[in-house]
C-alpha cells in the first residue's frame, strides 16, 4: 500500500487480534474531508433540533416567540457581595401557617380596622383569617361561572378559567377589595364580600391575558399590571422563557370607569407599588430580574425607568408607611441561569428536547430558596433577609411591613411566613 494511501478496509492478519485493533484504531481518524462533513451533519442536526420539526419539545405546539432574546439586553450576574446579605438566614426564623384544604396565597391585604389578612387562593376564593377563631373563612370568589369543578383539592390549573386565579389584593379607603384576577381582569368586591364584580377586561381593543397586581393612589386611581397579552397565567413560566414582552401597565379611574394603558412591550411586568407622595410607582420586570420606576408626576411624567437590578425573579412590591419598599423574589439566579439567559440559542435545543418541562424549568428559573429585599426611594438596597436553603420559606412572591411585623406568601406554596422584626412586634405574636 502506498502510503499517501486512505485504507477502507481492515485486514486480520495471523499478527493476532492486538494488531487489528490497532489498526482499527490508526484509519479511524477521520481525513479533514470527513471533518468537515461531519461537522456539517452535526450543524444539521443541531439547527433541526433548535426548530424541533417532529414536535418533541416540551415547548410544541405553545407558538414559541424566540424574537424578543437580545443576549446584549442580559447583563453579568450580580455577585453577592453587591447586596446586603444575611448569613444568620433570618427567615429560618419566620413562623409558618399552613392553609388547610387551599394553596397558592399570592399576596395579603388587610381592611381599615386591621381585620385580615385576606388573600385568594388557586381555587378562586378569597380568605379571610379570624384572629379569634384561628382559622380561615371564605369571604367572596372571583368567578360568576364557578363550578364543583373549583372544590377538587388540590386544584387544577387547568380549571383556573372557570374558578378564577386571584392574585394581587388591595382595598381602597372604602374597604371595597380590588382583585387582580388574571384570567377576569381587573374585580371589585365589597366590604360584605360575595362575588366580586369586573370593572376592567380589556384596554384599546386588547383583553387582558393575565393581570397580576395592583396598587392604589391617594385619590383611589388603580393602577395594574396585565403581565402578557399573549398568554395566559397557566403558560407564567412561557411568559419568562420566550422573553415575552406584550405585558402592559394600566390605569383604572373608579369615578369615569375609564382605562388606560401607561405603558406597553413590556417585559413581565408583575408587582407594582405606588409611591408614598403618588409621583412615581415601581414595577417589577420578572423575567429581567430589575425593578423598574414609571413617573406619574412632574417632568419625567409618564417615564419609565431603571430603578435596581434584583438577583432573583422578582414579583409583588409593597411600600411601607415609611416610603420604603419590599420586593419578593421567587427565587435567585444562579449562574446557570444566567450563561443560558447570554446564550438563547441553547435554550433553543434545550427546549426542543423531549425533557419533562418541569427539569427544564428547574434549570432554568433558579434556585426555590427565599429572599426579599427592602429598598428605599432612591433604589438603594438598605436591608434583606434570606432563606438559603429554602429550609422553612420558598418561592415566596410577596413581602409587607405591617406593625413591626413583615408578612410572606408564596404563589406556589399552601403557606404565610411572618418574622417580627422588633422586640415589641415579637410579644404579640
Amino acid at each position: 500500500m502506498d502510503n499517501g494511501s486512505v485504507a477502507t478496509t481492515i485486514s486480520v492478519t495471523p499478527c493476532g487480534f492486538t494488531s487489528a485493533l490497532c489498526g482499527m484504531v490508526a484509519h479511524a481518524v477521520p481525513t479533514a474531508m470527513q471533518q468537515r462533513t461531519l461537522g456539517f451533519a452535526a450543524g444539521v442536526v443541531v439547527l433541526m433540533l433548535a426548530w424541533d420539526p417532529p414536535l418533541i419539545g416540551p415547548l410544541a405546539g405553545l407558538n414559541f416567540d424566540w424574537s424578543n432574546w437580545n443576549s446584549s439586553d442580559i447583563r453579568p450576574m450580580l455577585g453577592i457581595n453587591e447586596w446586603p446579605c444575611d448569613p444568620d438566614n433570618k427567615l429560618l426564623q419566620a413562623q409558618k401557617l399552613i392553609l388547610q384544604d387551599a394553596s397558592g396565597p399570592e399576596s395579603l391585604a388587610f381592611d381599615s380596622t386591621g381585620a385580615g389578612p385576606y388573600t385568594g387562593v388557586s381555587d378562586g376564593r378569597i380568605l379571610r383569617w379570624d384572629g379569634d377563631e384561628a382559622r380561615w373563612h371564605t369571604f367572596g370568589v372571583t368567578s360568576s361561572i364557578r363550578t364543583e369543578v373549583c372544590d377538587v383539592h388540590p386544584p387544577l390549573v387547568r380549571n383556573e378559567p372557570v374558578c378564577g386565579r386571584p392574585l394581587g389584593l388591595r382595598f381602597d379607603k372604602h374597604d371595597n377589595l380590588y382583585i387582580a384576577d388574571a384570567y377576569f381582569g381587573l374585580l371589585v368586591m365589597g366590604p360584605q364580600g360575595g362575588v366580586a364584580k369586573p370593572v376592567s377586561t380589556q384596554a384599546e381593543g386588547v383583553p387582558f391575558r393575565f393581570v397580576n397586581d395592583l396598587d392604589l393612589d391617594e385619590n383611589g386611581t388603580v393602577y395594574f399590571t396585565d403581565s402578557s397579552s399573549r398568554r395566559p397565567r397557566s403558560q407564567c413560566n412561557i411568559v419568562t422563557f420566550e422573553q415575552d414582552r406584550s405585558g402592559r401597565v394600566l390605569r383604572y379611574d373608579p369615578k369615569t370607569q375609564q382605562t388606560t394603558v401607561l405603558a406597553r412591550e413590556l417585559f413581565y411586568p408583575n408587582g407594582i407599588a405606588v409611591s408614598l407622595d403618588s409621583s412615581f410607582m415601581l414595577l417589577s420586570h420578572t423575567s429581567k430580574s430589575r425593578i423598574g420606576k414609571y413617573w406619574l408626576k412632574g417632568p419625567k411624567l409618564g417615564t419609565l425607568e431603571e430603578f435596581a437590578e434584583v438577583p432573583g425573579f422578582p414579583d409583588n412590591i409593597r411600600r411601607t408607611k415609611e416610603g420604603d419598599f419590599w420586593v419578593a423574589l421567587h427565587s435567585r439566579v444562579t449562574k446557570l441561569q444566567n450563561f443560558l439567559a447570554n446564550h438563547w440559542y441553547l435554550l433553543r435545543i434545550l427546549y426542543s428536547l423531549p425533557l419533562r418541562f418541569d427539569f427544564i424549568s428547574w434549570l432554568t428559573t433558579g434556585t426555590p430558596d427565599a429572599m426579599v429585599i427592602k429598598f428605599n426611594p432612591n433604589g438603594e438596597a438598605i436591608e434583606a433577609f434570606e432563606d438559603r436553603k429554602g429550609q422553612n420559606a420558598r418561592l415566596l412572591s410577596f413581602a409587607d411591613e405591617r406593625d413591626g411585623v413583615l408578612w410572606m406568601s408564596s404563589v406556589f406554596m399552601p403557606s404565610i411566613w411572618t418574622l417580627p422584626l422588633n422586640a415589641s412586634a415579637a410579644s404579640h405574636l
